[in-house]
């Protein structure tokens, strides 16, 4: 198969179980996300799978310098270095719940994580060449005050 086809391929997918993610109401079986499809495409390719992202821009961050793809409707951030993904943050995962369980939404096999703290964050080091994932919490949703709100980061092995 062509390298286009596949991206297409995988846009599609990821649109579609985004679309699903925003409109299911409770927590199944089905993985929302293949994170560990992102894994070292550059900035064209993300753009070949999740299409034209709001912004752009080139931020400094520690002593790195990021070119980063925003996605406003996927409250997404893909932070690219040397050219390829580093870091994907989900702001705000709609439908998920704060739990280690979550991670297996990702295309995950499930595993204890490192470090687990129910009232601040959930990690995993060194999994599945990811050095680290962690999942934050952040307050609650304000629609909902009762529900967590969080921000789930994954970082690639550079």
């Amino acid at each position: 198969m062509n390298k286009a086809f596949v991206n297409n391929m995988i846009g599609i997918q990821l649109f579609c179980i985004i679309l699903c993610w925003s409109c299911s109401s409770d927590d199944s079986e089905k993985i929302v996300s293949n994170i560990k499809s992102f894994k070292d495409k550059t900035p064209f390719e993300i753009e070949t799978i999740l299409g034209k992202p709001d912004t752009s821009y080139t931020k400094n961050i520690l002593t790195n310098k990021y070119f980063i793809q925003h996605y406003k409707s996927h409250k997404t951030d893909i932070r690219h270095l040397n050219g390829k993904v580093a870091e994907v943050i989900l702001h705000e995962p709609e439908n998920l719940n704060f739990r280690p369980e979550t991670i297996e939404k990702f295309g995950f096999e499930f595993v204890e994580p490192t470090k687990y703290d129910p009232a601040a964050m959930i990690s995993w080091k060194d999994l599945e060449g990811f050095s680290d994932i962690s999942f934050y919490l952040v307050g609650t949703k304000n629609d909902n005050p009762s529900e967590p709100n969080f921000k789930i980061f994954f970082n690639l092995k550079k």
